[in-house]
């Protein structure tokens, strides 16, 4: 993946003259498109991240160590009192965790936010499940990038491809939900719609409308459940996409209330069930290095645990001056935040502030080992010339029904890669022509 970047960087820098008009092109395309998360054209370069076979097979494996874990982890809630307490949920998220949704997988959707060099070389800085999202800033971002010339004269005749994101979902969740259920559903995108991002919604309503589906958009509290059908307005709801973040469901239960009593009662399918929770949460990475663990998983999970799921630690007020003294090589991070929120980098703060910060941090609140990935090279544009830059890259790797889908890319210069950060759509370099 670094070489592609190198070599990318190479191609447009040793002409940079034939690449203005199309920066230019692109760029306004970009500025006129539904590239936007919440509310902005994201911000990009004209760049993809490229991906070769062996990256592929390294996703893919990735994917399956994960799902596998997920599942014993659910399992053992599933079956362990004391495992539960690990987690500290509350008794009604408890229930809904417990609850059959329907389908074998624990985590029937997965973006895993990696820091990634090499396939033996990675280590894991987010998982989300229910509520992932960027899927349609990399299918914009992705066909506008495949349209430029120095694409063009980037891939020559090699074969490469981009990955839709968006029609592959449609696809596999419809395809599970009429396996199981035997007919073809009416499909409701429920999230607080205040939070979410409604370019994305858009594109997905689209494409199950293109496929012939009911599809609506919908928050929670615009819907009905009469004890035997969930309803959004006159219309019967089957299957709920679920973009809700189950930590911001349970901030308002009682807007939630007839999507989780549907649920409770088994009369909708829910992609993804409530059970996903139990690998979203950031405190997973505390439990995944806890001796309980030891107990089910296998020699194999906990050495890929040991290489790649960064140390990490539940707060105890009672180590404050024990955590100060190391605090340059700690990120504070808040359990349940996204998109950079409660974020801490240690090294960035007093020691004075640093546990300022910790005292008056709740309970949900945890310490990890900092990871210091290696900058990447990045095109920049500006005033009609091209300039590079280096930025540390994430890439988050789409996972549907347990099987790998393609990546996302968010870069920054330094700092927290969050919202305001760069993205990058991704294309895969097709066999055994790596450049």
């Amino acid at each position: 993946m670094r070489e592609y970047a190198k070599k990318y960087v190479e191609q447009i820098m040793s002409q940079p003259q034939d690449y203005v008009e199309d920066a230019r092109d692109f760029f306004q395309k970009v500025n006129r498109s539904r590239a936007i998360y919440h509310g902005k054209v994201v911000k990009t370069s004209m760049q993809a991240v490229f991906y070769g076979e062996k990256d592929r097979r390294a996703f893919e494996e990735v994917g399956k160590m994960m799902m596998s874990i997920g599942n014993k982890i659910a399992k053992e809630y599933e079956k362990n009192p004391e495992f539960r307490k690990l987690y500290g949920f509350s008794p009604l998220l408890e229930q809904l965790i417990l609850k059959d949704p329907g389908y074998s997988m624990t985590v029937p959707m997965a973006r895993y936010d990696i820091f990634y060099e090499e396939p033996e070389n990675f280590v894991f800085c987010e998982l989300n499940t229910d509520g992932s999202s960027a899927m349609n800033e990399d299918n914009v971002l992705g066909k506008l990038f495949i349209q430029t010339k120095v694409y063009r004269d980037f891939v020559g005749q090699n074969k490469t491809v981009h990955h839709d994101l968006i029609e592959e979902w449609v696809l596999k969740s419809t395809a599970l939900f009429e396996k199981l259920k035997g007919h073809r559903p009416n499909i409701a995108i429920v999230d607080f719609l205040e939070s979410g991002t409604s370019a994305e919604f858009e594109a997905f309503q689209e494409a199950y409308k293109r496929k012939g589906y009911f599809t609506v958009i919908a928050d929670p509290k615009e819907l009905d459940f009469d004890g035997e059908h969930l309803y959004y307005k006159d219309d019967v709801i089957h299957m709920v996409y679920r973009r809700l973040v189950t930590g911001e469901m349970m901030g308002d239960i009682k807007r939630a209330k007839p999507l989780i009593d549907a649920y409770l009662a088994d009369k909708i399918m829910l992609l993804g069930g409530f059970r996903s929770q139990l690998m979203h949460t950031k405190r997973i990475f505390a439990i995944l290095h806890h001796p309980f663990c030891r107990k089910f998983l296998s020699g194999e999970e906990l050495d890929f645990i040991e290489k790649h799921i960064p140390e990490t630690q539940i707060l105890d007020k009672t180590k404050l001056k024990e955590y100060s003294r190391k605090k340059d090589d700690l990120v504070i991070k808040a359990e349940d935040g996204y998109g950079g929120k409660g974020i801490f980098f240690g090294e960035d703060l007093s020691s004075e502030d640093f546990i300022r910060i910790l005292e008056d941090a709740s309970e949900h609140t945890l310490l990890q080992k900092r990871i210091r990935p290696k900058p990447m090279p990045v095109i920049n544009f500006r005033e009609n010339h091209f300039t590079v830059e280096p930025m540390i890259w994430i890439i988050g790797i789409f996972y549907y029904l347990e099987k790998f889908q393609g990546i996302y890319t968010r870069g920054a210069k330094e700092g927290i890669i969050a919202q305001d950060a760069y993205s990058l759509p991704h294309i895969e370099w097709m066999g055994g022509n790596e450049k």
